[in-house]
Parts: structure tokens; sequence; C-alpha cells
């Protein structure tokens, strides 16, 4: 029997000798290598956290401002398609008003008419109501919507009643109104010196308008999260959130109209009485 043989084939390996044993461990390179690559894993997981939380709070803040412009435009639809005329004694005040107006950069149009819609809650009160739409600041120092109602009848149907902030972090409000025709930026006249609450008085306003509009076109502009939050660096990319609908005056009766062809050959639309008159003086 070769005993060499056989223990020459037991024999271990260098490696595993006595006396050469390899200390446990990572080098340098592969400890720098790791702390690498692990920052990258934390950075990508960072961002991808961030990504989401913004989003998150983006579509909950304009699920909220749509939610206010859905409430904003349904009390202002609701209002106009029971729109009425305005009633005055004395002040020589249009059946419906319509300003367009600025205050500082921010478009701040008004309107002023009555409306049926309106449930009586005191005694001696109707279904009529004086009702006006106007901008102006809130209890946060920003441009709010705001609702005046007066359901008693008085000389001044542009004063008094009591006002409503409907809407805040409003960027701009604008009323078109249609005549049949054409749509104008403003409507109605007024010598009153009534006061929307504001402190914007119509003490002379005159306007193109006649009687009342057929309809009214409304844009309610509301402000961004990132513009609301005082975030300027990214409010610029967003910008404000727009809404537009366009309201009929159901109640209104239309004005009878005519048309008549000037000296340039426009057409004016005018009243069938003021028509006539003119007519006359040209023969």
């Amino acid at each position: 029997m070769n005993l060499g043989a056989r223990t020459d084939a037991f024999k271990l390996p260098a490696w595993v000798a006595p006396g050469r044993h390899r200390s446990s461990g990572f080098t340098l390179i592969e400890l720098l290598i790791s702390s690498v690559l692990m920052a990258g894993i934390l950075a990508a997981g960072y961002l991808s956290l961030r990504g989401a939380i913004s989003g998150r709070d983006l579509v909950e803040s304009r699920a909220d401002t749509m939610q206010r412009a859905r409430v904003a435009m349904s009390l202002i639809t609701s209002d106009l398609r029971a729109a009425t005329p305005l009633v005055s004694d004395s002040t020589g005040t249009s059946d419906f008003i319509g300003v367009d107006r600025m205050i500082g950069k921010v478009e701040a149009d008004s309107i002023d008419f009555a409306t049926h819609d309106y449930i009586p809650r005191r005694p001696h009160e109707s279904d009529f109501c004086e009702v006006s739409w106007f901008v102006d600041k809130g209890s946060d120092g920003r441009m709010s919507l705001w609702r005046r109602r007066d359901p008693k009848l008085d000389s001044d149907p542009l004063a008094g009643g009591s006002r409503e902030e409907v809407a805040r972090s409003v960027a701009g409000v604008r009323f078109e109104f249609y005549d049949g025709w054409v749509w104008y930026d403003e409507w109605g006249s007024s010598s009153g010196a009534g006061d929307f609450g504001s402190g914007v008085g119509l003490s002379s306003y005159s306007s193109g308008g006649y009687g009342m509009p057929e309809a009214v076109r409304v844009t309610l502009l509301f402000a961004s999260t990132e513009e609301e939050s005082g975030n300027a660096s990214r409010s610029s990319s967003h910008g404000p959130m727009a809404f537009q609908t366009v309201a009929r005056l159901n109640l209104a009766g239309r004005p009878s109209m005519t048309s008549v062809g000037g000296e340039s050959g426009g057409m004016t639309n005018q009243p069938t009485a003021e028509t006539s008159q003119s007519s006359s003086r040209r023969r």
C-alpha cells in the first residue's frame, strides 16, 4: 500500500496552511465604492419621495381651488339666471350695471342687479333682492370675491344690505355682457351715490349698454398654490387658474332693438324709440 500517495491526496491547500491565515474585512477601495452606491440610492429615494409629496400637495391645493371656483360660479350663475331690473325712484340707475375696473394690477370688474334667487328670512321680505358682486381685500389681506345682498327696497339700490366673502385668493374677476349681437366690457349707467362696500362708489358712471343684457360671461382667476404660499420662483411656471362660464338671464326680457347705419356705414344698436327719433332728425 502506497502511504505516500495517500498523504499527498489529503494535503491542505497553501492558503489554509498553518502560519498563513488571512485577516477578514474590506479594503479601503471597497468601502469607498459601497459608500458612493449607498449615497446614490438614498439620493434617488429622497428625490422620488419629495416629488410624490409635492405632487400630492399640488393636487390637493388645486382641488381646493376648483371647489372654491365651483361654489363661486354656482352662486353667481344662480343670481344671474333669476336676474331682474333694479328698482330706482330718482337716482337714475339702470336696470343692470356692469363696471370694468382695476384694483392695482388686478382686474376687478363688478356687477349690480336685482334677483329673485333669494329666500325670505325676515318679516316684510320677498324673493326680490338687490345683489352686487365685486372684488375687495379679505381678512388675510389678499383679494377676495364678495357678494352684497339687500332684500329691502330703498331709494339707493347700490347701497345697504350685508356682504359676505365668497372666495379667497382671487387673482382677477371679469364680466362681459351680451346684447344678442356683440359682447361689451361694461353695461348700464348710474348717477346715484352707491357703494359696493369696497370704497368704490358709482357717483357718476355710464356705459353703452341698455336695459338688461341677454347673457353674462363670467371669468374667475384664482392664484396658484405657489402664489398663495409666496413662492415666487415657482409661481411663474404655473400662473393663475382660470374658470369661465356663460349665464343666460332667463327672467330678463330682451328689449326691442334695431340696426341703424351710421355715417361711417357701421351698425349701431339703440332702443326703438331713440332710433325713430334719430331717423326723423335725418329726414
